[in-house]
């Protein structure tokens, strides 16, 4: 098939990072499809990792309107994207985008070429800022019947040491500006981990934030817990720790750590929002989970004491991953959504 695939801004490439939510998706695309990628011009560092793929690639300067245009009510910055676009000589079957910000682009082109238009939608988006007449695809509410998850690359989050069976470290992974992860860290700090300390005195809680700092910030609190921001590489964390405690009060907009700690073959606790969040979980396979403080405790206490269940979690959670969360399943997965589109064209 022949794809326009519209990321206005595509991230930066960091070679020492996991391939991301653009970059992964495209590179299992351009392996099966004619793929022409159109964005906003970008920087040295992205062009190094798009470069790599056999890929066609139309950019063109963000539109800044001048006070005439911004009297008149402005022209959308996509607006020098959409000519260069119109000016190419070429069909496409399907019009797939990234992220809210370029559902404008998608409709014109869409009612322009009358070609089936998609826009997924990045975790927290929602589509009520969007135009009509586009396909919407939810990254973070798998209620939706057009659900594209978002994906992990498994070649990096790859366990590269055996389980520590001697360690009592637990992680918990936090995602900032996710209420849902701010959410379960006070649930944790509050009802579970006394009990945790009670039941395990020497258990330790690693509370882990990612980030972009060229340096780890780390902070030793009191009864076994430590917090560590601008972490850049998580991998070796999940390799010392025997557990992930993820508790969500309700569905998380990023579901990203319970993806980690499958790929890293970490067992996850968490409770039913978070069970919940992704569609055909198994519980005892995937996760385990509990309904309050004490019983999270006491779940904490018996996987680290008896290792058989933790390694069945953390085998079935490796396969969970590469099979429903690896950019190639996740291209597979549009795939499907693309021929259902093509059938209704």
């Amino acid at each position: 098939m022949k794809i326009l695939f519209i990321s206005l801004n595509p991230p930066a490439y960091n070679p020492a990072q996991p391939l991301g939510r653009v970059v992964g998706l495209l590179q299992e695309l351009s392996a099966r499809h004619e793929l022409t990628l159109a964005c906003y011009n970008f920087s040295d560092d992205t062009s190094s990792a798009l470069s790599k793929l056999p890929i066609k690639l139309v950019t063109a300067p963000k539109f800044q309107p001048g006070w005439f245009e911004r009297l008149r009510g402005g022209s959308h910055p996509a607006a020098n994207l959409k000519t260069a676009l119109l000016g190419l000589d070429q069909q496409f079957d399907i019009i797939q985008s990234d992220g809210a910000e370029s559902a404008w682009l998608v409709g014109e082109l869409a009612r322009e070429w009358r070609r089936p238009g998609l826009v997924w939608l990045r975790p927290g988006e929602t589509e009520e800022t969007l135009v009509a007449g586009i396909e919407i695809l939810a990254a973070s509410r798998p209620e939706k019947s057009r659900w594209l998850p978002d994906g992990l690359d498994t070649s990096y989050f790859t366990r590269q040491t055996p389980v520590n069976v001697t360690s009592q470290e637990i992680i918990f992974r936090h995602v900032e500006d996710d209420p849902a992860s701010e959410e379960a860290l006070n649930f944790v700090q509050t009802e579970v981990w006394a009990e945790v300390r009670r039941l395990t005195p020497v258990a330790r809680l690693l509370i882990v934030t990612p980030g972009i700092a060229s340096f780890e910030e780390i902070e030793e609190g009191a009864e076994g817990i430590s917090r560590i921001r601008g972490v850049q590489d998580l991998r070796p964390l999940y390799q010392g720790c025997r557990l992930a405690l993820l508790p969500y009060l309700r569905p998380p907009t990023d579901y990203q750590p319970m993806q980690e700690a499958w790929a890293m073959q970490v067992p996850l606790i968490t409770m039913p929002p978070g069970a919940t969040t992704l569609p055909d979980l198994q519980l005892g396979d995937h996760y385990v989970q509990g309904a309050d403080g004490p019983s999270l405790a006491a779940l904490a206490t018996r996987l680290l004491e008896i290792r058989g269940p933790g390694l069945h979690l953390a085998q079935q959670g490796r396969q969970l991953v590469e099979n429903r969360f690896s950019w190639a399943a996740c291209a597979t997965r549009l795939e499907q959504i693309w021929g259902s589109e093509e059938t209704q064209d």
